[in-house]
C-alpha cells in the first residue's frame, strides 16, 4: 500500500487523515527543521479528497497532532526505533541512545479522565473557574516566528485563550495543555554505560525527522543519478516514486551490476 491512516486526536472536526508514502519531491523540498518545513512536508503527503482538496490545512492542525503525524511518517520511513549518538558530559565517551516511538507515544497518552478539565463539543477546553482555551496550531506558531522565546510564548498563549485573564491564568493553561495534548518535545534521561553518569538529552520529533531527511539528500541525488542512468527516466518520474520503491530499484541495479548476467 502507498498510503496509510493516522488518527487525529486534538484537531476539531477530524478523526484521522490519510498520508501518502514519502516521495522524492517531499524529501528534496526539506530545507530546515522549522514549523514551515514540517507544514510543507505534510501538505505534500496528505492524501487529497476526490475534489482535489486537502482534508485539512496543515497549519490548522493542533501542534500535538502534527507531532504524531510526523512520528507516523518517521515510523513508515525508518521503522519504530529512534537512535541517536550521545557524548557523555562526564567522561566524553560516545554511546548510543535508542528507544521505541510506540513506547514514547504510549507514555504520552493522556488519561481518559482529565480532572478539572472539560472538553467542549467544539474541541476547545474549559477549566474549573471558567478559563476557556484551545490548543495551539501551526498557524499560531507561524504568527510568532521571529519573536524572542518569551514574547513568542506570551503571544501564542494569548491567541489560544478564549476567555479568562492571561496574566492570572497562564500557568494553569500551560499545565492543562501539557496534560491534554503533550508534545513530542522533551528532555530524556540518558545514562552513560562507561561511567554511569546520567544526563538529559533533548528530543524533538519534528527536528529529528526533518534532520534525518536533510542528511539523506545527497543519497537522494545519487539514487536519482542511478535510476536516470539505468532507465533513462526523467527527474520528475524518479522523484514521484515512493521512497521504498525507488530504493528497491536502486538495490536491484546495484546487484545486477555486481552479478554477471551470463556465467
Amino acid at each position: 500500500m502507498s498510503s496509510y491512516a493516522v488518527p487525529v486526536n486534538y484537531s476539531p472536526g477530524l478523526n484521522q487523515v490519510i498520508l501518502r508514502d514519502l516521495r522524492g519531491h517531499q524529501e528534496q523540498a526539506v530545507e530546515g527543521t522549522g514549523t514551515l518545513d514540517a507544514l510543507l512536508l505534510l501538505d505534500g503527503l496528505l492524501l487529497r479528497m476526490q475534489d482535489g482538496k486537502l482534508p485539512c490545512k496543515p497549519p490548522e492542525l493542533a501542534t500535538a497532532d502534527r507531532d504524531r503525524l510526523l512520528a507516523a511518517i518517521y515510523k513508515r520511513t525508518y521503522l519504530d526505533k529512534i537512535e541517536s549518538a550521545i557524548t557523555c558530559e562526564a567522561c566524553q565517551s560516545a554511546f548510543d541512545l535508542d528507544f521505541s516511538l510506540d513506547a514514547l507515544l504510549t507514555q504520552l497518552q493522556p488519561d481518559k479522565t482529565l480532572e478539572g478539565i472539560a472538553r467542549l463539543d467544539d474541541g476547545t477546553f474549559r477549566l474549573a473557574g471558567g478559563v476557556h482555551f484551545r490548543l495551539p496550531t501551526g498557524e499560531d506558531e507561524l504568527a510568532v516566528l521571529g519573536l524572542s522565546p518569551d514574547e513568542a510564548a506570551h503571544l501564542l498563549l494569548k491567541r489560544c485563550l478564549l476567555d479568562g485573564d492571561l496574566e492570572q491564568d497562564t500557568a494553569r493553561m500551560q499545565e492543562a495543555m501539557q496534560v491534554i495534548a503533550p508534545l513530542m518535545d522533551m528532555d530524556l534521561a540518558a545514562c552513560c554505560p562507561e561511567c554511569g553518569h546520567q544526563q538529559w538529552v533533548h528530543f524533538n520529533m519534528q527536528s529529528f525527522l526533518l534532520t534525518a531527511l536533510l542528511q539523506e539528500q545527497s543519497q537522494l541525488a545519487w539514487e536519482v543519478h542511478r535510476l536516470a542512468s539505468a532507465y533513462q527516466w526523467s527527474l520528475n518520474e524518479i522523484l514521484d516514486l515512493p521512497r521504498r520503491l525507488r530504493r528497491a530499484y536502486v538495490r536491484m541495479i546495484d546487484v545486477e551490476m555486481e552479478t554477471p548476467l551470463y556465467r
